[in-house]
């Protein structure tokens, strides 16, 4: 019984050491307190630990662009990675980094959840306290779902397959056939994404408040542009910023991607327009 105690202190300090400083568990705890747990006698605590301290280690990452970092993980700030490197640290989107290393994110988050799940059925077994382990467990949770949809804007949706590929032409002679239905422009360049100016805002509050009805969102989102693979200019792709205008930022203007969305009629003058609401921007291999 006192072994069992004395490991839930060392998971406690762990875990209050992350709460007091506002911070993710791997930001917060140094390689003594993860090695602590490391060694605890509940087998889902040691096995959870153990992968954290082989992850936080310092390792080679790769941009999408091919640059590479030696860093360690850090935790997420302001829905950036922070690289931790040994003369100070970058802040980096998600998305930004290569799929191998986004794969390895994932793992991250998911031992951190993992680890304090065990924490807490442990705690929950000693009736120990858990109001502020099952919050900072939530909070983690969250910023996994949150990690898993980053990375899931990068990739096509389910069934994309089925989706038909269309260019500006297409939408512009025949928009009503494909309205709700999701669409796919393969090899598309010079994205762009804005939400200020006239036009601009004249242009989203009837979309997004006319076509999708969500009147009190209009300034969380922004007008995508791009030149289809007939190097034509779209100028009716639609967004919301925090999900996208990182990701659109961080393209090269000559970089080729594949946008994915689902197609809506809106008027602007008077006039059908048919715009799309971007679910996906894939990276192409070219």
């Amino acid at each position: 019984m006192f072994r069992i105690i004395s490991n839930l202190a060392v998971a406690l300090t762990f875990v209050f050491l992350a709460l007091a400083s506002n911070a993710k568990l791997s930001q917060a705890a140094d390689a003594k307190s993860i090695a602590s747990l490391a060694r605890s006698s509940d087998p889902e605590i040691a096995t959870n630990a153990k992968q954290l301290v082989s992850m936080l280690q310092f390792r080679n990452w790769k941009s999408t662009a091919g640059t590479n970092l030696r860093a360690r993980f850090g935790g997420i700030k302001d829905r950036k990675i922070i690289l931790v490197k040994s003369d100070g640290e970058v802040a980096v989107p998600m998305q930004a980094l290569s799929a191998e290393d986004q794969s390895f994110l994932l793992g991250v988050f998911t031992a951190e959840s993992n680890m304090l799940a065990a924490i807490a059925e442990a705690m929950k077994a000693h009736d120990l306290s858990m109001t502020q382990l099952e919050g900072e467990l939530k909070k983690l949770r969250t910023e996994l779902a949150t990690a898993h949809e980053t990375i899931g804007r990068t990739k096509p949706p389910a069934n994309a397959e089925t989706s038909p590929k269309v260019l500006r032409k297409h939408l512009e002679a025949q928009g009503e056939k494909y309205v709700g239905m999701r669409v796919k422009f393969i090899g598309v360049t010079r994205v762009s994404i804005k939400n200020s100016g006239f036009f601009e805002e004249a242009k989203i509050k009837a979309y997004v408040g006319g076509a999708l009805g969500k009147r009190t969102e209009v300034p969380d989102w922004g007008v995508v542009n791009f030149s289809d693979s007939e190097n034509k200019l779209f100028q009716n792709g639609f967004a919301k910023n925090s999900d996208f205008a990182d990701l659109i930022l961080d393209l090269n203007s000559d970089e080729k991607v594949n946008v994915y969305g689902t197609v809506q009629r809106y008027q602007n003058g008077g006039k059908n327009i048919y715009g799309i609401t971007i679910e996906a921007i894939e990276k192409t291999a070219d």
